[in-house]
C-alpha cells in the first residue's frame, strides 16, 4: 500500500475505503519557487531508518497494476484485484447416473398395448463445443454444449410378456443450460417375448427431452480456485422417446413403443421454471 510521512512529504490524500488505497499523488512545487540560494542552506536529506521505505511518484496495488497516469488515460487502478463478484460455474461429474420410469404405448403385430418400464443410463464427457443445443442468449461458458456417452438398460412389461435390453448410447446437451433441449440416440439388443414366443432382439431408441443435473452447479468468489470435478454425479430426465425392436429369428416380428421417461427426482424441490427447463434452480 502507498504511504507518506505527512512531515517529510505533504501531500494530498484520497482513501478509496472500498479497495483499501492510499493514492498519494507528488508532493506540491510550491517550493521550487524558492531562491536558489535557499537550496544551499537547506539541511542535508537524513538518511531513511531501518525498515521504513520511503513514498515512490506513483502508488501501485500489486505487480500488475498500472501508474496513476496510466490510470488517468482510461485503465483501472484496480486492476490485478480481486473483484467482488459472484462467479457461477457448471461443472459435470466425470460420471452422471440417471434413473426413470416409462410409459407408453406399444404396437405388435398389428395390435396396440400399454407398456411400462424402468431405466437406466450412466455416462461420461466425450466433447465439448460451443453452439447448439446450449443457449445462444448466454455468454461465455454458458454456450459450451457438450456430447456424453455411456451406456444404458431397460426392463419393460407388456401384455404378452416383458423383456430385458441394455447397449450404448450418445445424448448431446449443454454445460449450463440446454435451451433446445437434450437430445439421445440409443443402440443395443436384449432379450424377451415377441407374439407367442421369446427371443432376442435389436433395440434402436431416438430421445428428446430435458436433462437436469443439480449436482454440476457451484458458486464461488473471483479469486477461489475453480471448482473440481466431483467422480460421480447424479441427473434427471423427462423426455419422449420412440423405441424399436426387432427379432432376431424372425424378420417380421417387430415392436414399436412410444411414450414418456421421467426420472422421479424431476419432480422433487428446488422448483423454478429454470430448473423445469433443464437449468439450474436459481
Amino acid at each position: 500500500m502507498c504511504w507518506a510521512e505527512s512531515q517529510r512529504w505533504p501531500t494530498r490524500a484520497v482513501r478509496l475505503l472500498g479497495a483499501g488505497i492510499l493514492i498519494a499523488p507528488s508532493a506540491p512545487t510550491a517550493a521550487a519557487a524558492e531562491p536558489a540560494s535557499s537550496a544551499a542552506n537547506a539541511p542535508a536529506p537524513e538518511q531513511a531508518e531501518p525498515g521504513i521505505q520511503r513514498p515512490s511518484q506513483q502508488c501501485r496495488f500489486g505487480p500488475s497494476t498500472p501508474s496513476l497516469r496510466q490510470s488517468a488515460k482510461g485503465s483501472s487502478p484496480l486492476s490485478g484485484a480481486c473483484s467482488l463478484v459472484l462467479l457461477h460455474e457448471a461443472t459435470p461429474a466425470r460420471a452422471e447416473w440417471v434413473y426413470w420410469v416409462h410409459a407408453g404405448s406399444s404396437r405388435q403385430m398389428q395390435r396396440w398395448d400399454a407398456s411400462v418400464g424402468w431405466g437406466f443410463e450412466l455416462t461420461t464427457g466425450l466433447l465439448q463445443y460451443r453452439g447448439f443445443p446450449a443457449g445462444v442468449l448466454y455468454r461465455g461458458r454458458f454456450r459450451e454444449a457438450e456430447v456424453r456417452g455411456g451406456v444404458w438398460g431397460v426392463f419393460a412389461v407388456r401384455p404378452g410378456g416383458g423383456l430385458l435390453e441394455g447397449g450404448l448410447k450418445l445424448h448431446w446437451g449443454a454445460l449450463y443450460h440446454a435451451s433446445f433441449g437434450t437430445w439421445e440416440l440409443r443402440a443395443g439388443s436384449g432379450y424377451g417375448a415377441f407374439g407367442n414366443e421369446r427371443s432376442p432382439h435389436l433395440s434402436f431408441t431416438f430421445a428428446y427431452g430435458i436433462r437436469s443435473a443439480l449436482d454440476r452447479y457451484s458458486e464461488r468468489g473471483a479469486c477461489s480456485p475453480p471448482p473440481v470435478p466431483r467422480s460421480f454425479g447424479m441427473a434427471s430426465v423427462a423426455r419422449l422417446f420412440v423405441t424399436y425392436r426387432l427379432s432376431v429369428r424372425d424378420s417380421d416380428l417387430s415392436e414399436l413403443v412410444i411414450g414418456v421417461e421421467l426420472s422421479p427426482t424431476f419432480l422433487l424441490p428446488p422448483y423454478s421454471w429454470l430448473r423445469l427447463g433443464g437449468g439450474p434452480s436459481r
